[in-house]
Parts: structure tokens; C-alpha cells; sequence
């Protein structure tokens, strides 16, 4: 498990397909060449932890490596707890704030450990990015509560759709 800067970050993406803009002080991925799909993210904190489960084992099919990348925090402060995030980074051996190294790369053998800074990027309603290192598929949460599916390939829309279906997610309008 590695953290990455945003330079870092911009360039893992490249080289796996990913095209990310510069959106005001985050980034944004160029999403014109994926189909997208938009669904409400859950209320519920249990809804949302098998939400994550179903995401990240839909982009990560055979826990290969993968990009997470936090590109917004903060937006609801009472809903997050910060000392939690600095543990568990140091637990992994990064001391940097997340400001300076808001990316985690990651390997099969991390996959416990980064699906825990997945899930709490969800709960605290983070802006993040799931990124496959195939360039075919990816998933945006947003702090306004709503997630973004990305894919390349018709079947792959399919099968995230028919995932995302079996937990009841509101679809909403892109």
C-alpha cells in the first residue's frame, strides 16, 4: 500500500486510462469516453457499508491493484472524525496530512485494510474515486450523496448496474 500525491495520483490514472482535469482546487476525471450512470447514495450507515462491498468488489474483481483517491473532505465536518483517519494512515506508515498524499495505491494483499478507507470515505461522505487499473470501470462518491458509475464497455455497465439494482439505489438523473 502506497500513498500517492495528486501528481502521483494524476499519473497512475494516465497510465491506466484515466484522464483527469483540474476542477477548481480538486480534480475531475474526463468521464466522455465511459458510459455513466447515477444513483443516490444511502442514508443508512449498514446500506452504506454493503454499498462499498458491492463497489469495490465490482471494480476489483480479481483483487488486483487499484487508486483510491480522496479529492474532497471536509464539506460536513460533524459527520467525519479526523483523529480516526491520521490512526489509521499511521497504522499504515504515512504521516503526511491527507492534503499532501489524499491517493492510495494498493495491491491484492492490501485489500482489508484499503476497503477500510473506502467504506470510511463513504460514511463520512467524501468526495472519492475507485479506479480499476484496467481503465475500464470507476465509481465517484460525492459528498451531495450520490454516486457515479464508469464504464467503458456495455457488459460492464450491466454488471455494476445489476449490482447496484439488487440494493435498491434510487436512480437519479446525470
Amino acid at each position: 500500500m502506497r500513498f500517492l500525491t495528486v501528481p502521483e495520483a494524476t499519473e497512475w490514472a494516465r497510465a491506466h486510462g484515466f484522464t483527469f482535469q483540474p476542477f477548481g482546487t480538486q480534480s475531475r476525471l474526463d468521464s466522455s469516453s465511459f458510459q455513466v450512470r447515477r444513483y443516490a447514495i444511502p442514508e443508512d450507515a449498514g446500506r452504506r457499508v454493503a454499498l462499498c462491498r458491492s463497489l469495490w468488489e465490482s471494480i476489483r474483481p480479481e483483487r488486483s491493484e487499484a487508486l483510491l483517491w480522496v479529492t474532497e473532505w471536509g464539506v460536513w465536518p460533524s459527520g467525519e472524525h479526523m483523529p480516526l483517519i491520521r490512526t489509521l494512515r499511521a497504522a499504515h506508515g504515512e504521516s503526511r496530512p491527507l492534503i499532501d498524499a489524499p491517493a492510495l495505491h494498493f495491491e491484492a494483499s492490501d485489500d482489508d485494510a484499503a476497503f477500510s478507507f473506502f467504506m470510511l470515505s463513504a460514511l463520512f461522505l467524501w468526495d472519492c474515486y475507485l479506479l480499476a487499473p484496467s481503465g475500464e470501470s470507476g465509481v465517484f462518491l460525492s459528498h451531495d450523496e450520490f454516486l457515479r458509475i464508469f464504464t467503458r464497455s456495455h457488459g460492464g455497465l450491466f454488471g455494476l448496474v445489476r449490482r447496484l439494482e439488487m440494493l435498491e439505489l434510487e436512480t437519479l438523473q446525470d
